[in-house]
């Protein structure tokens, strides 16, 4: 039972080994999925208001159309908020600017496929303004702009590195994605494969002769 059991773990190792080599080696490239595409970006900004309400700003990701319409998640955290506030109610005016990073995870859809991945070096901005006179008030200054430099798996083991940006000016909510997709090389699979087995073959004979 024991031997089982070793011979049982060795095999374990190799496909471990041989499937992080898949998925980490680069193979051809994906058409479909590599070059520029363009969309809408899903940027929330509320206007600031009374009370030293500084509004709110996030930034969730896109909706591109790249060959066909694929949506993209990512999340924002704020690292600092600054501006000023006098509204009264009824006059005054405020005006606030969001800092933070889109740094964490980030999905994606295409035709049947699932992407999922890691945002590193992600940045997000956005202000938020209202001006009001006698009681009539109107936003201004409201939008923000956000970058995602990523990379990460499809769920068919395709590997996906770019960048997803987005920027909203109150008006207008624009998006792109720039994305290069390429397939597991097959070769190191059978590199790997051929280069383990005749290690297993020294261990398992060393073990049984024992």
């Amino acid at each position: 039972m024991s031997r089982l059991r070793v011979i049982c773990s060795l095999v374990s190792i190799v496909t471990f080994l041989v499937g992080f080599s898949v998925r980490t080696a680069q193979g051809a490239i994906v058409p479909k999925l590599t070059g520029i595409g363009t969309g809408s970006a899903d940027i929330i900004t509320v206007a600031c208001g009374p009370n030293d309400d500084p509004g709110q700003a996030s930034a969730l990701g896109a909706d591109i159309t790249i060959g066909i319409s694929s949506g993209w998640g990512i999340s924002s955290s704020i690292t600092s908020v600054t501006g000023s506030n006098d509204l009264n109610g009824l006059n005054g005016s405020c005006h606030y600017t969001w800092s933070g990073t889109t740094d964490g995870p980030i999905t994606g859809t295409f035709e049947n496929l699932r992407f999922t991945g890691k945002v590193t070096g992600g940045t997000f901005d956005a202000t938020t303004g209202l001006a009001c006179e006698g009681g009539v008030c109107d936003s201004f200054g409201t939008g923000g702009t956000f970058t995602a430099p990523f990379k990460g798996f499809w769920n068919n083991g395709w590997y996906s590195t770019g960048t997803l940006s987005g920027s909203s000016s109150g008006f207008d909510n624009v998006a792109s994605l720039n994305i290069t997709t390429v397939t597991p090389e097959p070769s190191t699979f059978m590199m790997l494969g051929a280069g383990l087995l005749p290690v297993i073959g020294v261990i398992r004979r060393r073990y049984l002769n024992r």
